[in-house]
């Protein structure tokens, strides 16, 4: 069990959990299981994804020079940005000159 300044949080090493929830939506440890992990001294990256090494990802990732380069899809309307309205503000006041 961790404490996170007024909170506490169960991890779970076996099933792979921590009460955050963090670590079950993204696969990457939340800091309260890297705590706990370092406080046991074991190795952390043994509990990170496979998806997440460097090996991995270099293979998934192919930049691009310019937007010339992106491939084109069929069906999608532009965005235009949105119009510009003015902001309310003080109305002007005209002095009668009597």
């Amino acid at each position: 069990m961790v404490t996170d300044y007024l909170l506490r949080y169960v991890v779970d090493l076996n099933q792979r959990s921590c009460g955050c929830k963090s670590w079950q939506l993204t696969d990457i440890p939340c800091v309260h299981f890297i705590y706990t992990i370092s406080s046991l001294n074991i190795n952390v990256e043994a509990f990170v994804s496979n998806s997440y090494t460097k090996a991995l990802s270099l293979y998934n990732i192919h930049p691009l020079n310019d937007s010339s380069e992106w491939p084109h899809v069929e069906g999608l309307h532009t965005i235009l940005p949105q119009l510009r309205r003015r902001l309310p503000s003080r109305p002007c006041v005209n002095r009668k000159r009597d």
